[in-house]
């Protein structure tokens, strides 16, 4: 299993944006730098403070790609008709954790925001 880290938003280990925060300064920078649409913005704010999804998580605050955590129910809520529409998305926003499996296809990924407010410590291993 390999994990990749935030790149962009937020850059800092164990620091997470606050709903003001991510509105006032993410958004405008993802539209603005990685060409990321105010309707894609708005999806990504609903995946990082997941108010609403949490039935889509697991026990450590990963949306996990099995059938048990319903990722395609997630992305038609999300207006996405397809998973890998949505892991595309999560991807090109490079701010969730994401952890690969063996094969390199996305296992996970995981919003710091859920890892600071469920006083999660975010491992190389899920």
């Amino acid at each position: 299993m390999e994990l990749k880290r935030p790149k962009w938003y937020s850059h800092c280990p164990r620091k997470a944006y606050t709903l003001r925060g991510f509105e006032r300064r993410v958004v405008p920078r993802m539209m603005r730098e990685l060409g990321i649409s105010k309707k894609e913005a708005e999806k990504l704010r609903r995946l990082y403070f997941p108010r609403g999804f949490m039935s889509h998580l697991d026990k450590t605050g990963a949306y996990r790609n099995t059938r048990q955590y319903r990722l395609y129910r997630l992305g038609r809520k999300l207006g996405k008709d397809r998973k890998s529409r949505l892991f595309d998305l999560v991807l090109r926003s490079e701010m969730f954790y994401v952890y690969y499996d063996d094969e390199g296809q996305v296992e996970a990924f995981v919003s710091p925001w859920v890892h600071s407010a469920l006083g999660i410590i975010p491992f190389e291993r899920l």
